[in-house]
């Protein structure tokens, strides 16, 4: 199991709460009215998932982005196969599954594999004429992350006045039932506008204040730059699908550019080159004299350049060999160390509110993965509250759990000294504690 983040907590817990009260309002993260500085479509998609398959738990998240990845392959390989046959569509898609930041999205229980299956599916449909339905998916998308808004914006300058060429009803009722969703999202905001405002002026500063990091803008920019110039001089005029796959690239570059985080970066390395590839293949195999040599090429530059070409970028200070798939290599402990490591801390905190004999909240700080699992285990008398990067929630104790991936080391630091409890995993790859606030 790989390394929880800290993000998965704080989406999840929504989850749960639409999922156990029907309501978007999460007091487990201190924002009673909800969270609004991303759109609501994720967590009503793992709520509904979690209730069809009867679980709820992270490793159940996990699988719905795992799903989504494998079925964006899927689309990605229905659509190249019409430009350069079964074998080198197939190979080349399955290379963009098994590269590093796709790995890393679909273990992952965020929205970013979502939004891969919901571009991967529109330009599947782009591949078969239907551009209406295209676009009415990359907007049904916009409700999951507003990332998807891009790849529209790209997607319609692409195809220009097909987007209104619907060539049947469905693809109309995909466009109506995205409408609808956009708008009752926009409504919900304006309904709460005071919190909207707040929370997305809040993420809007984090990005602001985020170094830009020079090597990770300027790969995904330069991809952008040259997949948007190639659709814009003439060369794919009568190639349709080529310059949709072009436009799309030049979206992912922009995203992840101006995303300025890891969980971005699978839109603006390996799905912006695949595109790249499916657009401009079939010519540089011409050329060559052989797809096989195209192919090769992909190959190599996605899994040998990018996962060095990617740690470039990061100021964090782990050795490249760390980064073997993105922190979910077995170095970050399995699924029996971390459940193992939950369970005797809940058990702790348990003893704590026994021992205080009164009903006890217990923070987790916004950097700390273990918020929603420690939720998960609805201890009696005890009020979990997983902090958001917005303000610091009022507690009576505060329950740090890290993990060595966050900091680089053999183990993870030391607790201060004003612990009341303290405990290492038992493979050392998690350490949590907890301090009176």
């Amino acid at each position: 199991m790989p390394a929880p983040w800290s993000d998965e907590s704080h989406f999840l817990i929504s989850a749960r709460a639409l999922l156990l009260r029907s309501s978007f309002r999460v007091p487990e993260l201190d924002q009673p009215k909800g969270i609004f500085w991303m759109a609501d479509g994720y967590p009503l998609i793992v709520a509904a998932w979690w209730r069809l398959t009867g679980t709820l738990s992270l490793d159940s998240a996990r699988w719905l982005s795992f799903v989504a990845t494998a079925a964006a392959a899927g689309a990605f390989f229905s659509a190249a196969k019409r430009r350069m046959g079964l074998v080198v569509a197939g190979a080349a898609s399955v290379a963009w599954l098994l590269s590093p930041h796709t790995v890393f999205v679909g273990n992952f229980a965020r929205m970013e594999a979502l939004v891969l299956a919901v571009v991967a599916a529109a330009f599947a449909l782009a591949a078969r004429r239907r551009t209406t339905g295209a676009a009415g998916a990359l907007l049904l998308g916009a409700v999951i992350h507003p990332a998807a808004l891009f790849f529209l914006v790209a997607f319609v300058a692409a195809v220009g006045r097909d987007v209104t060429k619907a060539r049947n009803r469905w693809e109309l009722g995909l466009v109506v039932v995205a409408t609808v969703a956009v708008s009752a999202q926009v409504a919900w905001w304006l309904v709460n506008v005071d919190a909207a405002s707040s929370h997305i002026a809040a993420q809007l500063q984090t990005k602001s204040t985020l170094r830009i990091r020079a090597v990770a803008g300027a790969f995904p920019l330069g991809i952008a730059t040259a997949a948007a110039v190639a659709m814009l001089a003439g060369k794919f005029r009568h190639d349709p699908l080529a310059r949709i796959a072009l436009a799309l690239a030049a979206a992912g570059g922009v995203v992840t550019a101006i995303g300025r985080d890891l969980a971005y970066d699978v839109y603006g390395y390996e799905t912006a080159l695949f595109l790249v590839f499916v657009a401009v293949g079939p010519a540089v195999a011409s050329v060559l004299r052989g797809r096989w040599i195209a192919l090769a090429g992909f190959v190599a530059a996605v899994h040998l350049v990018l996962p060095y070409a990617s740690q470039l970028i990061d100021d964090r200070p782990q050795p490249i060999s760390h980064y073997r798939l993105y922190g979910m290599s077995p170095l970050d402990g399995g699924a029996d160390e971390w459940d193992d490591f939950v369970g005797r801390a809940a058990d702790e905190v348990e003893r704590l509110a026994n021992a205080d004999q009164a009903h006890v909240t217990v923070v987790v700080p916004a950097i700390s993965p273990g918020g929603f699992e420690l939720l998960n285990r609805q201890i009696e008398g005890v009020a979990v509250v997983h902090e958001t990067k917005l303000q610091r929630a009022y507690g009576d104790f505060t329950a740090v759990f890290l993990a060595r991936y966050l900091t680089g080391g053999d183990r993870p630091p030391p607790p201060p000294a004003s612990a009341r409890y303290q405990a290492y995993s038992q493979d050392g790859n998690y350490s949590f504690w907890i301090e009176a606030r």
